[in-house]
């Protein structure tokens, strides 16, 4: 490529940020690449995204000498997914590795490197494990073989670190177990980590294999932030129970993310989950998305109205609720009523409002509300939102939850009050909103006049192009406040 060249001459640069991702440069660019990147002796930062370039060995073994002697390089950042690299290159970098003593941040990914062996990861992690200045290190798409041909060695590349972040793709029906029993075997051994990330989506965990992760991860008593993927795996509540119980112990954690939709959580692992979340005292952000799961609409709501109040120094909160079956929305409504649905969101949305630290606030409950009554309800009580003195961006998903136009109503004279926002995300497809719910929404928007980023979702809904037009003109008067005002509105 041209701009290769070109960056040899940079010679006072400390840092670069490189993406050459799908360029077919193969070995022969990434070794011109290596060679323009020997002329930066000042570099300390580097991130090269080089995915799907059909590099080989050749290219990986000029990249890997000239960063292992780059004087100042502390922070490495690589993306070699989808290329060529076997047992070879992996062995090369292990080698350079193993010099490379100034590091303290790294991230490497080889995913859909298809030859590279389980024995030449283990080698690799050890030469990783021998960067004693390393403090943080993501290792993206580990496969299970990998992970069980060298326990020992990912007990020494994380004996050691502050932070660590390992995503697994295995992806079979034996995966889940080893993969986590291998995980919880190296974790058990650390004490000083203060941030942990782990992505085991998708791969079969089951109950067990949760329970052996949350029993490792409870004896992590200094983390302070902690992110888990663990969707689309076969989870149930004695899983989440346990992993409930972890948390509990984790006394000092102030950012928590988890994914956890797509498994089999019911009512127990809910009240569970999010009784321990409510009693972490150091907690100020929040991100939790329990979709797709088995339990009960009112429970949740109910269970998580309570948890909220307790949530008072949040900062960020993002919460997924979301639902996929609509008959089931029906046969509840029936059991409990309308006024019981009225009721439950209602609180729901008052208790939002009492959150009054919070800054960032995403709420999704796609398709779990299934009442126009309670829809409407949910939104009156945002009204409460004024309250919060900080808040400055919102993100409110009601996709497929029966909004009409009196909820629209409702939601404009809501919008109009939070005057002070900076940042609005409203996603209200698939509704039931016609021409003149649009004209409320087009109303209410107009009234945020601190409005700098706004995205608006309202595709596949009952409106005419009257409506559309109501819209469309209200973005319009939006962007006459000047070039800074970001926006997006989608209504195919």
């Amino acid at each position: 490529c041209d701009v290769i060249p070109a960056i040899g001459k940079l010679q006072q640069l400390t840092s670069l940020s490189l993406d050459m991702k799908a360029r077919a440069i193969q070995d022969a660019g990434c070794i011109a690449l290596a060679e323009a990147l020997a002329q930066l002796r000042q570099l300390q930062s580097v991130t090269l995204n080089l995915r799907s370039n059909e590099i080989g060995d050749e290219g990986c073994r000029a990249l890997a000498e000239v960063l292992r002697h780059a004087p100042r390089l502390t922070t490495m950042n690589l993306h070699l997914d989808n290329n060529q690299i076997n047992n070879t290159g992996c062995l090369v970098w292990a080698v350079n590795l193993r010099e490379m003593q100034q590091l303290t941040s790294m991230r490497v990914s080889f995913r859909g490197n298809q030859e590279i062996s389980g024995e030449a990861w283990a080698v690799w992690l050890e030469a990783v494990g021998n960067l004693r200045r390393l403090r943080n290190v993501t290792l993206v798409s580990l496969r299970r073989r990998t992970i069980e041909a060298s326990p020992k060695a990912l007990k020494g590349v994380v004996g050691h670190l502050r932070e660590l972040y390992l995503a697994s793709a295995s992806r079979h029906h034996k995966a889940g177990a080893s993969v986590c029993s291998t995980l919880a075997g190296a974790l058990s051994q650390l004490q000083q980590l203060r941030s942990l990330g782990l992505d085991v989506a998708d791969n079969f965990v089951d109950d067990l294999g949760c329970t052996a992760l949350a029993d490792a991860l409870g004896k992590l008593q200094w983390l302070t932030t902690i992110s888990l993927d663990m969707s689309c795996n076969c989870i149930r509540d004695a899983g989440f129970s346990a992993l409930s119980l972890a948390l509990r112990r984790l006394r000092q954690l102030k950012h928590v993310t988890l994914n956890l939709r797509s498994n089999c959580m019911g009512d127990a692992g809910c009240r569970d989950l999010a009784k321990v979340l409510g009693q972490l005292p150091e907690l100020s952000s929040l991100s939790l998305d329990i979709g797709f799961n088995t339990w009960r609409k009112d429970i949740a709501l109910t269970t998580w109205t309570q948890t909220l109040s307790q949530l008072r120094n949040l900062a960020f909160l993002g919460l997924s609720m979301e639902k996929r079956s609509k008959s089931r929305h029906l046969l509840l409504q029936r059991e409990l009523g309308k006024n019981r649905w009225a009721a439950l969101y209602t609180a729901f949305g008052l208790a939002l409002g009492k959150l009054q630290r919070v800054e960032i606030l995403h709420v999704s409950l796609r398709g779990a509300i299934g009442s126009a009554v309670g829809c409407t309800c949910l939104v009156k009580a945002l009204g409460s939102l004024a309250q919060l003195q900080k808040l400055r961006s919102l993100s409110l998903d009601l996709e497929r939850d029966c909004l009409t136009v009196q909820g629209c109503d409702a939601l404009a004279k809501t919008l109009d009050q939070l005057q002070h926002l900076t940042s609005l995300s409203l996603a209200v497809a698939e509704n039931k909103i016609e021409a003149s719910g649009c004209f409320a929404l087009a109303t209410g928007l107009g009234q945020l006049k601190e409005l700098t980023s706004l995205r608006l979702r309202v595709s596949q809904n009952c409106t005419t192009a009257e409506g559309r037009s109501f819209l469309k003109d209200a973005f319009c008067r939006m962007q006459g406040r000047g070039l800074g005002f970001d926006w997006q509105l989608e209504e195919l």
